[in-house]
């Protein structure tokens, strides 16, 4: 699959979860953070299955994020030519803590927006191909796991999965 196939079908997902456009900025960034604490427990824990798991979680809740924006049509996944391996996953700390700054009441500042999720996801890449895993399997693995999820979106804007609801009483 390619990135572009990737990001068409994340925001055609979003849009029929109606997490586009009705989650806040807020419960995605919250969404995202988690993702990215999932990917740091793997990489510490050394475990493959959640590494490639995170990466594309991390990478979908990216893409969902410049759908809420209007802005999944001008997000890309470029080259870092970094091989570091911790600067790459501390940059992609950074960049993700950045991503509030671009919202409103802060900035609406769009493009610096579409920039800095282009280069998370381009650290993203980067964080995956140095633990060994290729990026858009991962990605590709996420689809697959989120395509057929059932669920229903909370008021507060993050959405509950139906397995979730069934295990823990989730409401």
């Amino acid at each position: 699959m390619k990135f572009e196939k990737f990001k068409s079908n994340v925001i055609k997902w979003a849009l029929e979860k109606k997490i586009i456009p009705n989650s806040p900025f807020d419960a995605q960034y919250i969404k995202l953070i988690e993702e990215l604490g999932e990917l740091a427990l793997g990489i510490r824990k050394q475990d493959k299955k959640v590494i490639k798991d995170s990466v594309g979680d991390v990478a979908v809740v990216l893409v969902i994020l410049a759908g809420l924006k209007k802005m999944s049509e001008q997000v890309f996944v470029g080259n870092n030519e970094n091989n570091d391996f911790m600067d790459n996953f501390q940059e992609l700390c950074g960049s993700i803590g950045m991503l509030p700054r671009y919202t409103e009441p802060y900035n609406e500042n769009r493009e610096s927006m579409k920039y800095v999720i282009s280069y998370c996801l381009t650290l993203l890449k980067k964080v995956a191909e140095k633990q060994g895993y290729d990026f858009m399997k991962c990605c590709e693995l996420a689809w697959n796991e989120i395509k057929d999820r059932k669920g229903y979106l909370r008021k507060d804007g993050f959405f509950v999965k139906e397995e979730d609801i069934k295990n823990k009483g989730e409401n």
